[in-house]
């Protein structure tokens, strides 16, 4: 590890070693958690011989309960039959247990959305993890 390495260039070397997917995982340090784009340096780590980080795994969706469902006063009627579809798709995966996959490429919470092929089939931009939110991974 270098002082410039990036979180989730860590992360990306978590998921090597120890098979855990890069979705799953959090890190803290000091009490924080490690923003993804942020270098290791920038929060003080690798400075001295020894570091402590906190890697939490997030629970999958598996054997949970899952649901989706459009939001707002949208009847079944008025969805068209391929979005009705899609929608199906996305529960059979979740039920097979994949849980939505986190894209890491912009500022905000962007998840993508799998059938039980593992295709990703849409995309869900959930509003509390935009820029700046409170949920923001």
């Amino acid at each position: 590890m270098h002082l410039w390495t990036t979180v989730i260039e860590l992360k990306q070397k978590i998921l090597e070693k120890r098979k855990m997917p890069v979705a799953s995982q959090r890190i803290f340090a000091k009490n924080c958690e490690l923003e993804n784009n942020k270098s290791l340096e920038s929060y003080g780590i690798l400075h001295k011989s020894k570091n402590k980080i906190l890697l939490i795994q997030k629970k999958s969706l598996a054997g949970e309960n899952t649901a989706i469902e459009p939001y707002g006063d949208v009847s079944s009627d008025a969805m068209s039959s391929k979005i009705t579809g899609v929608i199906k798709e996305i529960k059979k995966g979740m039920d097979f247990g994949l849980a939505p996959q986190l894209v890491f490429d912009g500022t905000s919470g962007t998840y993508f959305m799998r059938d039980q092929d593992k295709n990703t089939v849409a995309v869900f931009k959930p509003i509390d993890e935009e820029a700046f939110a409170p949920n923001n991974p």
